[in-house]
C-alpha cells in the first residue's frame, strides 16, 4: 500500500501527463490562463478576452473533452482544485521571482509589481483586486 505522498505524487504526475498532451501550445496557454485567472468566471466573458489570442472557443472545446476543465450550468468555467494548483504550480517554476513569470495572480506580488514598476517583457497576465489593496498598505490608494 502507498503512503499519501506517493499517491499525490502519482495524480500529479497522470495530471501533468494530461496538460502536456494537449495537441497545441494555445490549448496549454488556455489552461493555465484558467488555471490562474477564470476558474469561477463566466466563460462568455473569458472569451470576448482571450478569443483573438488564444483561440479560446476552441480551447475550451478540447479542454472540457479532456477532462481539464467544466462549464457550469451557469456557464461558469470551473476546474478541479488538484488541476488549478498544477496549473498554478507550473506558473510558479517559471521562477521564483514573480516579475518573472508569465502571470501574476496573488494580490501581494501584483501589487508589488505594480507599485514598484519592476514588471518585465515576460507578465503576460497579472491580476489585482483593489480591494485587497487598502489591507496591503493600510491607506486607500489613488
Amino acid at each position: 500500500m502507498s503512503s499519501k505522498g506517493d499517491l499525490d505524487y502519482n495524480i500529479q504526475g497522470v495530471l501533468q501527463k494530461s496538460f502536456d498532451c494537449l495537441p497545441l501550445c494555445s490549448h496549454r496557454e488556455l489552461f493555465l490562463h484558467i488555471a490562474c485567472f477564470f476558474v469561477g468566471e463566466y466563460k462568455n466573458v473569458m472569451e470576448m478576452i482571450l478569443e483573438d489570442e488564444l483561440y479560446a472557443k476552441s480551447g475550451i472545446s478540447t479542454l472540457c473533452h479532456r477532462c481539464l476543465l467544466t462549464i457550469s450550468a451557469d456557464g461558469k468555467l470551473m476546474m478541479h482544485q488538484l488541476l488549478q494548483e498544477m496549473g498554478r504550480r507550473i506558473v510558479c517554476e517559471e521562477s521564483k521571482d514573480p516579475t518573472k513569470r508569465s502571470r501574476v495572480w496573488h494580490d501581494a506580488e501584483s501589487y508589488h509589481v505594480l507599485r514598484k514598476g519592476d514588471g518585465s517583457d515576460t507578465i503576460e497576465a497579472l491580476a489585482l483586486d483593489m480591494r485587497n489593496v487598502k489591507q496591503m498598505t493600510g491607506s486607500e490608494v489613488r
